[in-house]
């Protein structure tokens, strides 16, 4: 154990640890005994601080059901975490330290990182108390210093009364992962909610929820999943939206398939897509990712638009986003070749949408591949070298979707294959059993020049009337 200590005091800074001085002269030390008054007010001062976090700690898990948990940064190993966990009515603790660059809690099972370690234990107890259950994050934890303006950015939720005490949220299971970073169910106010939670460690991901929440503040309609506000309290970003219980559209559509999902549902489907399209039209807002994916149910299978984490403001100055990643085959050439995003793009991702839905969930362009293969997507990672060049790095798998960094280049091979058919005037084969009439609004939506596509309000008009025919 002392080897382990020592190691620790090599590795960790010493502001883990105030009372220590790893590199203290023999002349300093004796300068340093006419200071042995502060010396002891300072050590009285830790334990103060230790016994005050294991206290927290301590009211955060009283009395909550087995299995509650959290990690925190250890009071009593400076430089390793503390897995602390509700069980019976007792809080037991869990020493989490690194061995060979990689962590553990019980000198068996090693893991890179936290994560890992949290879903190993997630899945089976392996030794523990209880299996991990039920996430808490501990409120000691404040918002980064480095956010000097937040105050500004958060002004909106301020305004608008949808800040929520971190207090009044009870947070359930983890249902999903995103971008940010976990999808949890919750309980505000005895109603069900989703919680997205920004990762903790990623300031910039912090900053794009935030955005996000930012933006969907006064957007209202019953085909777009409705912000119910954030919590701000903590290190974490929680934005706090109403629960969808069926989940996303892409996984409905493999799921069922044809044989549970008939022609006028799946008009449906696209009627509210399409309305709540019609209202951001309107809006002059452009969500620059409309896919199945991002298309959530609710009890009633009513379809609603959600993650406008790429959604922008119809030529705001901001509008170019060279970090935003953007997929491929859902994107308008003009969108990828020159960033050029409108409502008539959005109009184009509809398009690809109503194939998804028709097809019951296919990825878009499954004849478009790498070197003649017909089932071949490629995933690419445009980085920025310089202002002028590009370094980019292709891994290719099957069955995963594109991503491409929006940046004003000419596209490289194979990316520029789907854009490059598309020019040529390639365009997908309607999916098998796809009526007539919503194969003509694909290939409107598909025009390549954008003036030359249809409005969301004139798409509205015509799915209504399709829907009324094969209601009778």
């Amino acid at each position: 154990m002392d080897g382990v200590r020592t190691r620790e005091r090599e590795v960790y800074p010493t502001s883990h640890m105030p009372w220590f001085h790893s590199n203290v002269s023999r002349e300093a030390t004796e300068r340093f005994e006419l200071h042995k008054t502060i010396i002891f007010i300072l050590s009285i001062l830790c334990i103060c601080t230790i016994i005050f976090y294991d206290s927290c700690c301590y009211r955060l898990l009283h009395q909550r059901s087995d299995g509650t948990f959290l990690v925190r940064e250890s009071t009593n190993f400076p430089g390793d975490y503390t897995l602390s966990m509700a069980y019976k009515g007792k809080v037991e603790h869990y020493r989490i330290y690194q061995i060979g660059g990689q962590i553990t809690c019980d000198n068996e099972e090693f893991f890179s990182n936290l994560t890992q370690l949290v879903s190993h234990y997630k899945r089976d107890a392996d030794g523990l108390c209880h299996r991990l259950v039920t996430p808490i994050i501990c409120e000691n934890y404040k918002i980064l210093a480095n956010h000097a303006n937040l105050e500004d950015r958060t002004s909106a939720f301020l305004k608008a009364g949808l800040v929520i005490p971190y207090g009044e949220i009870r947070f359930g299971d983890i249902i999903g992962h995103g971008e940010f970073g976990d999808v949890l169910v919750g309980f505000y106010k005895e109603k069900k909610v989703a919680v997205k939670v920004s990762k903790r460690h990623g300031n910039g991901m912090l900053d794009s929820l935030l955005d996000e929440s930012r933006f969907m503040v006064g957007l209202s309609h019953r085909n777009l999943v409705a912000l119910i506000g954030v919590v701000l309290d903590d290190v974490n970003i929680y934005m706090v939206t109403e629960y969808m219980a069926n989940g996303n559209l892409v996984d409905l559509l493999r799921s069922r398939g044809r044989h549970q999902l008939d022609k006028l549902q799946l008009i449906q489907f696209a009627i509210d897509i399409c309305e709540g399209m019609c209202y951001l039209e309107a809006r002059q807002i452009v969500h620059r990712d409309l896919a199945a994916r991002n298309v959530l149910l609710d009890e009633e299978y009513v379809a609603k638009v959600s993650d406008f984490g790429l959604a922008k403001k119809a030529h705001s100055s901001s509008h170019d986003n060279t970090s935003g990643k953007f997929p491929i085959k859902w994107t308008a050439p003009e969108a990828l070749r020159h960033s050029n995003f409108s409502s008539k793009s959005d109009m184009w991702s509809f398009g690809v949408l109503l194939w998804e839905i028709f097809s019951f969930g296919r990825v878009p362009y499954p004849r478009i591949g790498v070197n003649g293969r017909s089932v071949c997507v490629v995933y690419v990672l445009v980085q920025s070298v310089c202002p002028s060049s590009f370094v980019v790095s292709t891994i290719i798998r099957l069955g995963l979707e594109i991503r491409f960094s929006a940046v004003a280049i000419p596209l490289l091979q194979p990316i520029q294959d789907v854009v490059r058919h598309i020019e040529r005037g390639y365009r997908m084969e309607a999916p098998e059993g796809c009526p007539a009439d919503i194969v003509c609004i694909m290939n409107d939506a598909w025009a390549l020049l954008p003036q030359d596509r249809p409005t969301f309000g004139q798409v509205l008009q015509r799915l209504v009337t399709i829907s009324r025919t094969f209601s009778h």
